[in-house]
């Protein structure tokens, strides 16, 4: 790509999107790259400290110390002070919890991911709710990727059927990165990832000109949306 800086890109072709270069799939890789680190380096990291050390915990000192670390991998902070220093506090997941807590599905999801850290700690002492709030908070978490997730999909496929032109595929582009995040997710039903690494290597090895090119309803990415917001119990349109 490096030689194909002035070039608009062509299928087949890497190139120039207007001021984004894409592969010869039309992805805008450092896009994918850039979202599937928030999902490899703080989903991963928050559901482990969660599910790993957190739950293993024998005493309160421990479950302290354990939750500690959720919470920072998680908001870059320990307990917040306030619910306006939650919201973001310069941490990415923070941005994109806010755009999710703005829905009218999820509306106030992020006031239950304050109200459920907030609870967590008031219970070190209490094992047993301490542990199911735990799942809760690993609940909305797993949530707040998928609903984005599912948004850049759907809203951003149709946009490029109507125009392949750089701004669409760079949020599209997004979106492949946080399906491929999802890979990184834990569900505590079976103990498994809501995606598969197969699947999330499939969504991301995607053929974007092909998809611009498929009106079937059935495409790769038009299936893939609609299979996550199953999982989540929220309809495709919840997420536009």
């Amino acid at each position: 790509m490096v030689n194909k800086y002035d070039d608009v890109a062509v299928k087949g072709e890497t190139g120039k999107l207007g001021k984004r270069y894409v592969s010869a799939k039309g992805v805008e890789t450092v896009q994918v790259i850039k979202k599937g680190l928030i999902g490899a380096l703080q989903l991963h990291q928050t559901n482990l400290a969660i599910m790993g050390g957190v739950m293993q915990a024998q005493d309160a000192n421990a479950r302290e110390e354990a939750l500690d670390k959720a919470v920072k991998y998680l908001l870059g902070q320990r307990e917040p002070q306030t619910k306006d220093e939650f919201k973001a506090n310069g941490n990415a997941f923070g941005k994109y919890m806010m755009s999710v807590a703005g829905s009218d599905k999820y509306k106030g999801i992020n006031d239950s991911v304050y109200a459920a850290v907030e609870k967590a700690y008031a219970n070190v002492d209490n094992k047993p709710v301490y542990m199911q709030t735990l799942l809760q908070l690993n609940g909305y978490v797993n949530t707040i990727v998928a609903f984005r997730t599912v948004h850049y999909l759907a809203e951003y496929t149709e946009k490029i059927r109507e125009n392949f032109e750089g701004e669409s595929v760079h949020e599209l582009s997004e979106g492949l990165g946080f399906a491929y995040a999802l890979a990184f997710s834990y569900n505590p039903e079976n103990h498994q990832p809501y995606l598969s690494a197969e699947k999330a290597k499939e969504v991301t090895n995607v053929n974007l000109w092909d998809e611009a090119e498929d009106n079937s309803g059935n495409s790769l990415l038009d299936k893939t949306a609609q299979e996550i917001a199953d999982m989540f119990d929220f309809t495709v349109e919840d997420a536009l």
